[in-house]
């Protein structure tokens, strides 16, 4: 610890330390709550798959939480300032702002934390977890259904 670390931690009251401490103790007990969690989810994946049990249905059961690809959705920029409608733009599931585009440009794929279901993820026997859908195939199964109207 720094010399001028050392002359603030002096300086705290001591009710505040005592917190400071408590709380400093909590997190390291939550986190290991964590990895204990994860580590006995990955394992009751592991044995359901072995056993020729839905992993699916587990997953979705503890409803669990992993990083996959999900296509944007493309609709009108509405301008802060004016109140109208200004330009196109991506959005992510949740309507957020990602990036301009132009009307009728096909979605992109953003990196976003959902629920595991068949639709984005796939089942690894090597890795013994899921795996998210690559998005260049979330844009092939999306551009094969795409409806243009005439």
């Amino acid at each position: 610890m720094s010399q001028a670390s050392q002359d603030r931690w002096e300086q705290v009251d001591p009710v505040a330390k005592k917190v400071i401490s408590h709380l400093s103790t909590r997190n390291r007990e939550l986190k290991y709550e964590i990895i204990s969690k994860e580590y006995a989810i990955k394992t009751a994946l592991s044995m359901l798959s072995k056993c020729g049990g839905d992993v699916f249905g587990y997953a979705k059961e503890v409803r669990l939480w992993r990083w996959g690809w999900v296509l944007s959705t493309v609709g009108p920029y509405v301008s802060k300032k004016t109140g109208k409608v200004t330009s196109y733009a991506h959005y992510n599931r949740n309507g957020k702002y990602i990036q301009r585009c132009k009307e009728g440009d096909d979605p992109i794929p953003v990196s976003t934390g959902m629920v595991v279901t068949e639709k984005y993820f796939r089942w690894s026997e090597e890795e013994e977890d899921f795996v998210p859908i690559p998005y260049e195939e979330l844009v092939k199964k999306k551009l094969k259904v795409k409806v243009t109207k005439p």
